[in-house]
């Protein structure tokens, strides 16, 4: 892992298409998440660019999109 990274804190916040105030409770309680540093190198593991790209495979792609 990056000694740079501050690995007390994970980055969590309201998506802008949060629909509702139940889910927008269940964001905010995100924030009680501890990681430790086993979660984080899993996470290294699996992902060790880190998570990006597209929401949908292109073939999967709505209509509406």
């Amino acid at each position: 892992m990056d000694g740079d990274q501050d690995v007390d804190r994970f980055p969590v916040g309201v998506q802008p298409a949060t629909r509702s105030a139940a889910r927008m409770e269940e964001d905010a309680h995100a924030t009680d998440v501890t990681l430790t540093e086993a979660d984080l190198a899993a996470i290294h593991e699996i992902l060790p660019a880190g998570g990006f790209g597209a929401r949908y495979a292109e073939e999967h792609i709505p209509d509406w999109v």
